[in-house]
């Protein structure tokens, strides 16, 4: 039998999965190679959805990763 639907669309964050800490991870890894200090992982968590600019403004108190 075949279906009548040919895709499926679903969000995968925060519905199937938590992938919050992976998160805090990957902008620890990249502040690190920044050389600019690391977050606690509730302040990355807190970042989550926001423009990446957003979160480095956030985050660091930098508008700028070169400054």
């Amino acid at each position: 039998m075949r279906s009548r639907f040919s895709t499926v669309i679903f969000d995968f964050d925060y519905t199937l999965a938590d992938s919050s800490q992976g998160v805090a991870e990957c902008i620890n890894f990249a502040l690190s190679e920044l050389g600019l200090p690391l977050v606690p992982a509730q302040a990355a968590h807190r970042t989550i959805g926001l423009h990446l600019d957003e979160a480095f403004i956030q985050l660091t108190g930098e508008r700028d990763a070169a400054a």
